[in-house]
């Protein structure tokens, strides 16, 4: 079951679990988001979502539970930035899980740097950092955290059109590895919601050979989707990902 706790603990820092459903002009207020997460197709665990936003700065906040057979536990995520000129900046990131053996993980941003110093508390085990290839600095500069990433489409695109909201590069810094999410274009679109192509592409830090990336990798395997609510703020409604033990899918309830 390790293999579970492991899987749960990456959701969380892959960012899909403190996804944002966030409108720019309600975040000045608290607006809470609920999300079922499911795999394969049985459902695993739920999140709630505070977010707030108050001038240029903004705050997201998640409280989360899984459970399956035996064994459970709760995750919990922050970040607070500023939304600039150039985009959403991130200035601090944490995600802790509570279970048999609990962690946290923080990432300091600074405004033109991105990520500039990382930790998880404890230190990750061995069998974690063992085989990743190495951090590359250029790859991090303009990494955002795996919430802020999320948030961008809302904070960044507000009234912006399907084509727009398919089509852009996300760079995502976990505290282990980063990688691209290559928005390719809109797939398919029905009523208020947008299917986008996404591409995955590992940079660094990841293990050499490493299956989940080689999922993760292959066309087509990822599915996200926005919603548009009205006043044309776009959010996720729906995130699926391949694994070894099924599809994996946060869905907005």
């Amino acid at each position: 079951m390790m293999g579970f706790r492991k899987l749960i603990a990456s959701i969380a820092l892959l960012g899909v679990v403190p996804a944002s459903g966030s409108l720019a002009a309600e975040l000045r207020h608290d607006k809470q988001v609920g999300y079922e997460i499911a795999l394969a197709g049985i459902n695993v665990g739920d999140l709630a979502l505070d977010m707030r936003r108050n001038g240029d700065a903004y705050d997201v906040r998640a409280e989360g539970s899984y459970r399956v057979l035996f064994w459970s536990g709760t995750l919990s995520g922050m970040v607070v930035g500023k939304v600039a000129p150039a985009g959403v900046r991130p200035s601090r990131y944490e995600v802790s899980t509570q279970n048999d053996t609990p962690s946290t993980t923080v990432i300091e941003f600074e405004t033109s740097l991105g990520p500039t110093s990382w930790q998880r508390i404890p230190e990750a085990p061995a069998e974690w950092t063992e085989g990743r290839i190495a951090l590359q600095r250029d790859h991090l500069r303009p990494a955002l955290d795996p919430v802020s990433a999320i948030v961008a489409s809302a904070l960044e695109l507000s009234g912006g059109s399907a084509p727009e909201v398919c089509d852009r590069a996300v760079r995502i810094f976990t505290g282990f590895s980063v990688f691209e999410l290559e928005f390719d274009g809109v797939r398919e679109s029905e009523d208020s919601r947008v299917f986008c192509t996404v591409t995955y592409r590992a940079l660094s830090g990841h293990r050499a050979n490493s299956r989940g990336v080689e999922r993760l990798s292959q066309p087509g395997e990822i599915e996200i989707a926005f919603d548009r609510l009205p006043g044309g703020y776009w959010f996720p409604g729906r995130i699926a990902l391949p694994t070894g033990i099924g599809t994996l899918t946060i869905d907005r309830i």
